[in-house]
């Protein structure tokens, strides 16, 4: 699974910085390309600590899980509101509980190494 991931990730990290190259250039400047092995190289350990952190998160107990996936990785970006309702917590809760979830993770990624 972690595969194609990967290389998912890559081909949209480097389609988003051609795109971003191209809207930052102007016509009448040159500039050398970027050394393509580099980039992709970087692209791809940036890929494997995305993929690292996405390991720990399903580590983590349900509640956080839940939580940070929906803080973090729902491209829907849900609201407070939504979350809070969701998760049948307050929405002042989220924060505070937030703040807990993200220190389990950071255990679960020192555990293995990754700071």
């Amino acid at each position: 699974m972690s595969s194609w991931l990967i290389t998912t990730t890559t081909r949209q990290c480097i389609h988003v910085r051609a795109q971003k190259h191209r809207e930052t250039s102007t016509d009448d400047e040159f500039d050398e390309p970027a050394d393509p092995g580099h980039s992709v190289e970087e692209i791809r350990i940036q890929s494997q600590q995305q993929q690292s952190v996405r390991d720990a998160v399903e580590q983590l107990p349900e509640r956080c899980r839940q939580l940070i996936e929906m803080l973090y990785f729902d491209s829907k970006n849900p609201s407070y509101e939504v979350i809070a309702q969701t998760m049948q917590m307050p929405v002042a809760s989220i924060g505070p509980t937030r703040a807990r979830c993200l220190d389990k993770l950071k255990t679960v990624l020192r555990r293995q190494g990754i700071r």
